[in-house]
């Protein structure tokens, strides 16, 4: 798996990849009152969003399961990184610290096709959160249109078990992957508040 994602981190294969930080990221972080913390992006691909965040003033450790997307995060960060701890693993597997007040994945819970490793990131992150840490969660959508090119698409159901014991659900939104005001595939928003 993990040379699978290092391979189109290579090849620069990386249609989800659009430059742009997530405007689910910034509508969440501005709705929730989400203030400077300590954050923990999982999957960070090239670095784009933790860029983001630690241009706002957040603490990130940003984790990615391929060396060349963390290389590239690096590069992309330049002065920045000591502001972002980047770090390569796999987010089942890799201690990344403790009391995040906040997690972000845009794209790592659909890619673990079966309900056990769902199961096992949810225990994960909750592990990882503080007390009421705060976890968004973009995830390929089922009920959209299947696409030639598109994330894994996952139902509410599938979701819902998945994180319910460990977190408590805010909202779960039929959204959609892209840019501001280009949509992409469809997607599910999800966020939720650790159980304690």
């Amino acid at each position: 798996m993990k040379g699978f994602w290092d391979k189109r981190y290579q090849t620069g294969d990386l249609p989800w990849d659009t430059g742009e930080f997530d405007f689910h990221l910034k509508r969440i972080i501005k709705e929730c009152g989400i203030k400077p913390c300590k954050v923990l992006e999982l999957g960070c691909g090239t670095g784009t969003n933790a860029l983001w965040l630690a241009k706002k003033g957040y603490k990130v450790t940003a984790i990615d399961f391929s060396p060349r997307a963390v290389e590239l995060a690096k590069i992309k960060a330049g002065d920045m990184r000591a502001h972002i701890k980047f770090m390569e693993g796999d987010v089942l597997k890799t201690k990344m610290g403790r009391a995040f007040a906040f997690a972000f994945d845009r794209g790592v819970f659909h890619t673990l096709h079966n309900k056990r490793k769902r199961a096992k990131l949810a225990k994960v992150v909750h592990r990882h959160l503080r007390k009421d840490g705060i976890w968004l969660s973009l995830i390929g959508n089922a009920d959209g249109p299947i696409l030639e090119v598109g994330p894994p698409r996952l139902t509410a159901q599938e979701i819902v078990t998945a994180v319910e014991p460990f977190f408590k659900i805010i909202s779960l939104r039929a959204s959609y992957f892209g840019t501001f005001g280009k949509p992409g595939p469809a997607a599910w928003e999800c966020l939720m508040v650790k159980r304690n």
